[in-house]
């Protein structure tokens, strides 16, 4: 046995011990080169990560300080303190000077205070300086169309760090300045080792000032990459000691001599057991040999050993009996033959119905791999005949190869069991098939030199297994490089999952949460906060967004913005909680200082005396202050939130169609917009208010995020406008209407003494003597004319005394009245304040409008008088500040259109066919001299109302 034991020991040895130990060899030869060459890969990516990370965080920083330098040139005087919200956006940051072309500093902020900067010389300042134990980056900011500058220093320290975090914990992250001194390591305070290797690396890169912009460098005791920024005054650069690379070396090559060592034992203990079975049929054929030659023929075919070689023997000495027996009957033996041959042939027929009824390629091929068979499925594949495929070589039909394929497994092996060849593409096998892309074959022996060979098609699970393990891969990438923190904790609270901002955002070491619960990781009451907010998911089976907050390891409050929702499995079954957090620390504060910064706006907003509305971008109302609740009518609970148009709706005076909103307008231009003159405002009430007004969008970034609409009532402007008017025609009128007057006079003068002079010459019976009489009439009628256009236009100087209005309205209505069917009604206050007024002029006032009231009533009617005491507060266009009465007199009668109503007051226009026009003008006049105000309101069919503000007495 030992020498049967050994020999097959040697083979197996020879077989695959020896290649395995010269692969041994060969691997660890070449391992070192292979780490080496690795591990610059590795850093090379860092690297380039690093780089892009730390090129697009400056580049934020330096965009926000542009905009935040452009809002300090739009802001008042004193402003310049919103610019300390960059600080709390940039922890980064030490300092910042505003400073002005000349290079004159204005000021200097720091995250705590404003200062004003000593010895600090802008122009001569280095883009790298060392100061307080760390290095600063010195960064400039120029605004076009401004004279202010920004000039900001960030802490390398600071800054730096967080990029250190991010690369492996192996690695050591380096930042050398310019003259390579070195400003950052990911290490500080540096070991000797780690002050020898930064020493070593400085010496190379001294040697290397030419070599480009990447330096790779194998040094005794580290590998390093350094990779110089252009454009910014710093290197960065990735170190790895030896020790970390020789580290895992010596692990591999420990696991591989391992595994080498396990196979060698296990290859004894197979040679052993194997030698053994084969020992007891080799002795039972010597005993059998040896029984032989001592004439003992016999067979004891039960006490064979039930082994392989047992059992072929057997099935030989059984075939033997069988084909004995039919020797000895002929007819026997032609009837088997018979029978087996035409059951052999029903089960061809029922294989071959089998094989042509699967969808998969099946072919059957002898030793020579020439096709025997090939079922209907791979003929309509192929697109072939049978009888162009019977006898062909299989890979020349599928492949169109003129040789065996390198994989199929039946060239030089004859196997005896089941084999496939799984995942395999059809291209690798030489066909370019769009239709059967991935494919498993499959060989299964078939008789003695046959084989059946399967092509199942798995291009439809195949690209469907990719496609989830794509989005597999995308959907944990996504986890990974997520900047808000992402876990998830199964039914019991255990964290099962969490990226690395979950780690960062809590100061845990990475994966530090996996496998525990919050009590084991948090604080109590923190912990009892977030697994409280767990069950209320779990309760609720949907998804639930909170706030939340904690103190932090520094003993400053962190603010979480935190989503958390029931993830379920396919049947529906809960199986865990999903969350989802960012850190909005950052936001919270800025929204304290924004609130701060609103509260004043607010308050700026609300003091203009013009109206102020502001819109977001979708043109829905923010905001707007009490003059403008005044104007529109609504109050801000009600516009907040509602769409400008629907509180702000113009129109034209003149046309009465809607006017285009001018918010939509500035937002669409990108420009401020006026109105139109004559636009009328409808406000809530639906009361037409004469409006002025602009529209400006919000601008942030180029883009309209708002807009905001000033507008002032321009009613009281409008009226003062009307009244110079009105006062200029009428003075014009005036000097006119005096010029006629006059020398009208002169000649009804003329006139008058001819016509008495002829009245005398002619007596009493002479029948001429009644023209001269109408002629009388005729000049007298002319005279009080004359009269009355030089009171318009004099309007004759008031003898203003303490005067008793209620007496003379009641005096003159009671004789305009007389003989008429007309009633009327005066309302007096109590204590009626008497007026500084010309009784007699005032009366002609009042019988002048009383005259107007009686022709536009018909029959019967009522006219109401009001008498009351009113006090001006202010000046106004028409009143100055003061104690008046107040007259009015209404009518139901026909009232005015709107064409007289408005030319009411000018001289000689009258809607009468016998007036003279001159009534209401004189009436206007008189009230005007006596510093007062006239004017009516009148709707026709509705009557009409006369307002006159006469100065009280005293």
């Amino acid at each position: 046995m030992s020498r049967l034991f050994v020999d097959i020991l040697k083979k197996f040895f020879l077989i695959t011990t020896v290649p395995l130990l010269l692969l041994f060899l060969l691997y660890f030869f070449n391992m070192r080169s292979f780490y080496l060459n690795n591990i610059e890969e590795n850093i090379s990516k860092d690297i380039s990560t690093q780089k892009e990370s730390i090129k697009s965080k400056l580049e934020s920083i330096r965009k926000m300080a542009r905009l935040a330098l452009y809002l300090n040139g739009q802001g008042s005087d004193d402003g310049f303190s919103h610019l300390k919200g960059l600080f709390y956006q940039f922890s980064e940051f030490y300092e910042m000077v505003v400073y002005t072309d000349s290079g004159d500093i204005l000021f200097g902020l720091n995250k705590y205070y404003i200062f004003q900067p000593e010895n600090f010389s802008i122009n001569e300042s280095p883009e790298m300086f060392y100061k307080n134990g760390d290095y600063y980056m010195m960064q400039r900011i120029e605004l076009a169309n401004s004279n202010l500058n920004l000039g900001y220093t960030i802490s390398a320290r600071k800054f730096f760090l967080k990029f250190a975090m991010k690369v492996p914990e192996d690695y050591n992250f380096i930042v050398l300045n310019r003259k390579n001194k070195l400003m950052f390591h990911s290490n500080f305070p540096l070991t000797k080792t780690e002050q020898i290797h930064v020493k070593n690396l400085v010496e190379e890169l001294e040697k290397n000032k030419k070599a480009g912009n990447e330096y790779t460098f194998y040094q005794e005791n580290s590998v390093a990459k350094i990779f110089n920024f252009s454009g910014y005054p710093f290197k960065i650069g990735i170190e790895v000691d030896n020790k970390v690379i020789f580290g895992k070396f010596s692990s591999d090559i420990l696991n591989f001599g391992l595994m080498l060592l396990i196979l060698i034992v296990a290859e004894i203990i197979a040679t052993y057991v194997m030698t053994k079975r084969l020992l007891k049929p080799i002795n039972t054929i010597n005993k059998m040999s040896a029984n032989m030659e001592s004439g003992d023929t016999g067979l004891d075919i039960l006490n064979i050993p039930k082994n392989e070689l047992g059992d072929l023997m057997v099935n030989v000495h059984s075939a033997a009996d069988r084909i004995k027996n039919l020797l000895k009957e002929k007819d026997v033996q032609h009837k088997e033959i018979l029978s087996l041959y035409n059951e052999n042939r029903r089960q061809l027929e029922k294989l071959d119905n089998l094989l042509n009824s699967v969808v998969d390629g099946v072919y059957v091929v002898n030793s020579e791999l020439k096709v025997t068979y090939i079922n209907d499925s791979e003929l309509a594949f192929l697109g072939m005949k049978r009888e162009d495929v019977v006898g062909q070589n299989c890979y020349g039909i599928l492949f169109g190869r003129q040789s065996p394929c390198r994989f199929c497994p039946l060239v030089e092996n004859h196997i005896i069991d089941k084999t496939a060849i799984n995942d395999i593409t059809m291209a690798e096998l030489g066909r370019q098939d769009d239709e059967r892309e991935y494919v498993n074959i499959y060989f299964v022996p078939f008789g003695d030199d046959e084989y059946i060979v399967s092509i199942h098609d798995i291009t439809e699970i195949k690209k469907a297994f990719n496609e989830i393990a794509e989005k597999e891969s995308l959907l944990s990438n996504i986890f990974d490089s997520s900047e808000d923190m992402i876990f998830f904790k199964d039914l019991n609270g255990v964290y099962v999952k969490t990226n690395e901002a979950f780690d960062s955002i809590f100061g845990l070491m990475k994966d530090y949460a996996m496998g525990k619960t919050d009590y084991e990781i948090f604080d109590g009451s923190m912990a009892k906060e977030f697994i409280d907010f767990d069950k209320e998911v779990i309760n609720s089976g949907s998804s639930i967004k909170k706030e939340e907050s904690f103190i932090s390891s520094r003993g400053s409050p962190v603010y979480l913005e935190t989503f958390k929702t029931v993830v379920k499995g396919d049947s529906g079954e809960m199986l865990g909680v999903l969350g989802m957090g960012r850190d909005i620390t950052e936001r919270k504060n800025l929204e304290k200082e924004l609130s701060r910064e609103k509260d004043k706006l607010l308050i700026t907003l609300r003091s203009i005396g013009d109206g102020v509305i502001v819109t977001d971008y979708n043109q829905n109302v923010e905001m707007l202050n009490d003059v403008a609740v005044e104007l529109t009518g609504y109050s801000e609970r009600e516009a907040k939130g509602r769409h400008i148009k629907d509180i702000f709706h113009i129109i034209s005076e003149k046309t009465g169609e809607e006017i285009e909103n001018p918010v939509e307008k500035c937002m669409e231009t990108k420009s401020i917009c006026q109105l139109e003159n004559h636009t009328l405002l409808i406000n809530k009430d639906e009361y037409p208010v004469v409006i002025a007004d602009s529209a400006a969008p919000i601008i942030y970034d180029n883009l309209v995020i708002g807009a905001v609409l000033v507008f002032r009532d321009e009613t009281e402007k409008r009226q003062i406008q009307s009244e110079m008017i009105k006062k200029q025609k009428l003075e014009s009128v005036g000097v006119l209407a005096g010029g006629i007057a006059h020398d009208f006079n002169n000649i009804l003068t003329a006139m008058s003494t001819y016509n008495t002079l002829l009245d005398m010459s002619i007596s009493e019976e002479d029948k001429e003597k009644k023209y001269v009489k109408n002629m009388s009439k005729l000049i007298s009628r002319a005279e009080f004319l004359s009269n009355r256009l030089l009171t318009f236009a004099k309007g004759g100087t008031p003898v203003k005394q303490a005067t008793d209005v209620y007496s003379i309205i009641k005096e003159t209505i009671d004789f305009v009245l007389a003989g008429t069917e007309i009633d009327y009604v005066i309302n007096e206050s109590e204590d009626l304040w008497k007026a500084e007024a010309d009784p007699n002029q005032i009366a002609q006032v009042f019988h002048n409008i009383l005259i107007n009231a009686r022709h536009a009533i018909d029959s019967e009617g009522l006219i109401k008088v009001n008498l009351e005491n009113k006090i001006i507060e202010k000046d106004t266009a028409v009143l100055q500040k003061g104690k008046y009465v107040l007259i009015s007199i209404e009518d139901n009668g026909k009232g005015i259109s709107k064409e007289h109503l408005e030319r009411i007051f000018e001289p000689f226009y009258t809607s009468k066919s016998d007036g003279s026009g001159l009534g209401l003008s004189i009436a206007y006049s008189v009230v005007k001299n006596h510093d007062g105000h006239i004017y009516v309101e009148s709707e026709e069919g509705k009557g009409t109302i006369f307002y006159i503000y006469l100065k009280a007495s005293g």
